[in-house]
Formats: structure tokens, C-alpha cells, sequence
């Protein structure tokens, strides 16, 4: 009875724990979605393309600095360390490690800035300079952060996460939006934020832990690091590595169009996939040993393509509206690149999920060869498409890279974990979707005509589904026993006694049946 006590209170703290971290991570996702507005209305398309350009070459700063690695590593071997005087060591590590890594590049990042403007289509090589600047001084509190991870001090990490984003934004709408800085006043906000942040955060660690720096234990942290640096590059080439092609054929304008564009489309994959994998990843292995797997597997591939697909058929109808009321009229252009990057990433989000066969493997090994495959052929077709058609060809130069990438992890992941995939309805699925997307091109008129029209065709979508059986009876019910619930548990908060009848027992077995499946 004891044993069980003790059980349940670890998984309390473990739960608590989670919900703090994942508060943490929200807060740093918000602030994406947060800044989008500020820099839409404050800030010109070129000067909104310059700053993403800037962005890009700092991503590759981080990843020269093995960050990512270090970081990882300072978990693992923290929490692999037998001793106080052991656990001291790695912290002395990292720091020394990260700081000599952060000072020697970035010293000769600021060195080459000028070439490396050039290079990158901005041509002011202080603005770079700055840029690597603020990069570098936010790589200092990313180690300290990690530190936090590995000793699960959810409180603190979530608060310092917390602080550094308020406080950034906070300058960054002072210099910004007050006295119109431009590019300069963001880099300058991020710069002081980081910088802030990490001198403390540094101050903390060495009176913590003081610096005991052990040169076996870093040299084992640098090979631990070095094999993520491939396949961050290979994420940097699938991901927004395009603007840099970008830019030897397009404007600073252009590039800021496509950016946003861009990030507005990948929204559908941040508010579908990511909540969604928080909890399949950790429920993959314990469906993997049921006798029916495969079925179950490939019924929630076929789910969340219904999901995804409805929310992004709506930023993809809706994407005029949202640009209006996030950015300035000169940024309307950039609702052409919303529907192809939004089909992009929805063979990026399926290929994430057929990932499990190599979770459940333990075969992560074979996805470095993949990603390396994925980048070859997004890196010839951003060469082929760029060139003649500038940002649509961007667009889908990643809508074909990711198609490649979810076919080659199709192939070899049914090699080791065969799904049974309902490819039918799949295709229907996106049919219907592609369908009412071109529908919704003809909506036009006044603003309220059209809103309407759009949010017709969007509904006609899953109407579409429900009416031609793509929804199967098992999840029709589901979904009326959920509808049911949430009318009921509306009805109780408001006081009402809604009344209930043979809808319970739909509810019932509704909410049973999705739950086991």
C-alpha cells in the first residue's frame, strides 16, 4: 500500500512537472504569433525580408555552435553523473565548452559579416554584425536553461523562459513601434533581452555550482554533440533554407511576402501536429503491442489528416482576411504562398507521423539518411524552381521535398513497422480539401459577401465527409457523444439543466469508442 502512495505522489510531481514545462513552451511558441503583428504593421516588406534573412543566417550561427548538441548533452550527462563532485563537472563543462564554442565562431562570424551580407542578399554588414550579436548572447542563457532541464527545476526554467520573452517584447514594441527602429530595433531588443538574461542566469550557475572544468568530460560532451550538426543542417535545407535562394533572385519585398506567407501556413501545422504528437508520442509504444496496430495506426493517420486538412483549408480560404487584420495592405500579396506551403507541410506533418515505426524500432539511426536524402532533393528543386519563379517556386520546390521525404519514410518505415493506411479516404480527404479551396477563389464582392461564402465552403467540407460515409459510423458516434458532452457541460456552467434523453447513450459509447481507439 505504501509502494502505491509513493507511486502515485512521483506521478503527481511528474504531472505537475509537464504542465509547468509545457507552459514554458507555450510561452515560447506565443511569442512568435505575438511578434507577427508587431512586425507586419510596423515594419516594410523589404525590411520585414531583410529581417527573416538575417533570421536564416543566425540559424546557421546556432548551428555551427553545436548548440543543440551541448544542450543535450548537458542533460544526458548530468543526470548520468554518479556524484555531487561528478554533476559539478559537467556543469563546468558545458559552460566552458559552450562559451569557447560561442567565442570562437562568433568571433569569426563578426569577422566575416561583410562577405557574409553580401552573400546573404542584405548588404549592410552592420546589421549582420548585430544580428550575430544578439544570436550569440542568446546562446549563453540556452545552456544555462538546459542546466534547469537536467536538474528538473520546472519552476525556475519556466520562469526565466518567462521573463526573457516579456522582457524582449517589451523592447521590441518601445523601439519598434514607439521609436520606429526598424530591423535594428528588433535585433537591438533581442540583443539586450538576451544578453540581460544570460548574465544572470550565468551569475546563478557559478555560484551554484562554481566552474570545475573537466577536460575528459568535455571532450566526450563535443563527440556527443558533433553528429547533430548533419541533420541540423539537413532540418535548416527543409525548412527555410529556401531564402537564401531566395535571395539572389528576389527583393528584400518579395522575401518578406514569401516570410509571412510562409509562417502563417506553417500556424496549421503548430496548432494540429504539436498538441497532437505531446500525446501520441507518448502513447505509440503502448498501441505498437496491441494485436490490431497496424489498423489503429492507420486509422489515426487517416483522423489526423481530417483534422489538418479542415484547419488548413481554413487559414488557406480565410488567408486574405488574417492578412488584414495582421499586417498592412502591402502584405496582401503574400496570400499566394499560404496554400502550397500549407500542402507542404501537410506531407512534412504525415511523414512525422509514419516516424513512429522508428520510435517503436528504436531505429532513429535511419532518419539522419532520410533527412539527408530529403535535403538533396529540396536543394535541386529550389535550384530548378527558384530561378523562374521567384517565391511560388520556393513554395513548391517544399511542397515537392516534402512529398519525396513522406514517400522515402513511407518505404523504409513499413520495412520495420507495417501500418495498414486507409489511402482511400485519404485521397478523398484531400481532394475535397483541394476541391473547396479552389471553390473558395471565387469568392469575391463585399467583405461580408465573402467571408460568408468562404465560411459556406468551409463548412461544406467535412459536410462533404459526413454525407458520402468517408466518416465511419464508429466515429459519427464518437463525435455526436462529444458534441453531447460538451452541450451538457456548457448547459451545467451556465446553469441551465439541458435535457439529455437517448443522446447519453450515444454519448457513452461515443466517447468510449474514440477513446479506445
Amino acid at each position: 500500500m505504501q509502494n502505491t502512495e509513493i507511486e502515485e505522489e512521483e506521478i503527481v510531481k511528474l504531472l505537475k512537472k509537464l504542465m509547468i514545462y509545457l507552459f514554458g513552451g507555450l510561452v515560447t511558441r506565443m511569442g512568435s504569433i505575438i511578434l507577427l503583428p508587431i512586425f507586419a504593421r510596423s515594419l516594410e516588406p523589404s525590411e520585414y525580408g531583410t529581417l527573416e534573412l538575417l533570421n536564416r543566417a543566425t540559424d546557421l550561427l546556432i548551428l555551427c555552435l553545436f548548440l543543440n548538441g551541448v544542450c543535450l548533452a548537458a542533460i544526458s550527462f548530468y543526470n548520468q553523473a554518479v556524484s555531487e563532485e561528478d554533476r559539478r563537472r559537467v556543469v563546468g563543462s558545458v559552460l566552458v565548452c559552450g562559451s569557447f564554442f560561442i567565442g570562437l565562431i562568433g568571433l569569426a562570424a563578426l569577422i566575416l559579416a561583410g562577405p557574409i551580407a553580401v552573400l546573404i542578399g542584405v548588404g549592410n554588414t552592420g546589421l549582420v554584425r548585430l544580428a550575430f550579436l544578439a544570436a550569440l548572447a542568446d546562446a549563453l542563457p540556452s545552456l544555462c536553461l538546459a542546466l534547469m532541464q537536467a536538474r528538473e527545476e520546472a519552476i525556475s526554467y519556466t520562469t526565466f523562459v518567462t521573463i526573457g520573452f516579456v522582457l524582449r517584447v517589451g523592447l521590441i514594441a518601445v523601439f519598434v513601434c514607439l521609436l520606429g527602429w526598424g530591423v535594428a530595433g528588433v535585433l537591438r531588443a533581442s540583443l539586450i533581452a538576451s544578453a540581460t538574461l544570460g548574465l544572470v542566469l550565468m551569475t546563478l550557475e557559478l555560484k551554484r555550482s562554481g566552474l570545475h572544468f573537466d577536460r575528459q568530460t568535455a571532450l566526450s560532451m563535443v563527440w556527443f554533440a558533433l553528429p547533430f550538426l548533419p541533420g541540423g543542417i539537413c532540418g535548416f535545407l527543409l525548412g527555410t533554407g529556401d531564402q537564401f535562394f531566395l535571395a539572389q533572385y528576389a527583393s528584400t519585398a518579395q522575401i518578406g511576402l514569401y516570410a509571412l506567407g510562409y509562417k502563417l501556413a506553417t500556424m496549421v501545422s503548430l496548432f494540429t501536429l504539436g498538441p497532437f504528437m505531446k500525446i501520441w508520442a507518448a502513447r505509440m509504444h503502448q498501441v505498437a503491442r496491441e494485436p490490431d496496430a497496424p489498423r489503429i495506426f492507420g486509422q489515426i493517420f487517416t483522423r489526423f489528416t481530417g483534422v489538418y486538412l479542415l484547419v488548413g483549408l481554413g487559414l488557406a480560404l480565410f488567408g486574405p482576411e488574417v492578412i488584414t487584420v495582421l499586417a498592412r495592405s502591402e502584405y496582401l500579396g503574400a496570400v499566394r504562398f499560404i496554400a502550397p506551403v500549407v500542402l507542404a507541410y501537410f506531407f512534412m506533418s504525415g511523414s512525422d507521423l509514419m516516424d513512429a515505426a522508428f520510435y517503436v524500432q528504436r531505429r532513429t539511426d535511419v532518419k539522419l539518411w532520410i533527412n539527408l536524402l530529403s535535403a538533396a532533393i529540396m536543394l535541386a528543386l529550389y535550384l530548378v524552381l527558384i530561378p523562374p519563379f521567384k517565391g511560388l517556386g520556393a513554395a513548391y520546390a517544399t511542397l515537392g521535398g516534402f512529398i519525396a521525404r513522406m514517400g522515402m519514410t513511407y518505404l523504409v518505415s513499413q520495412r520495420l513497422f507495417r501500418v495498414v493506411y486507409e489511402w482511400d479516404r485519404v485521397a478523398i480527404l484531400l481532394l475535397a480539401a483541394i476541391g473547396c479551396w479552389w471553390l473558395g477563389q471565387f469568392a469575391a464582392g463585399p467583405v461580408w459577401v465573402a467571408v460568408s461564402v468562404k465560411a459556406t465552403i468551409l463548412f461544406l467540407f467535412p459536410a462533404i465527409l459526413w454525407l458520402t460515409g468517408q466518416v465511419t459510423p464508429q466515429e459519427k458516434q464518437a463525435l455526436v457523444g462529444i458534441l453531447d458532452r460538451t452541450r451538457q457541460a456548457l448547459g451545467k456552467r451556465g446553469g441551465f439543466d439541458l435535457p439529455g434523453g437517448p443522446a447519453n447513450v450515444i454519448q457513452s459509447s461515443g466517447v468510449r469508442e474514440l477513446r479506445d481507439s
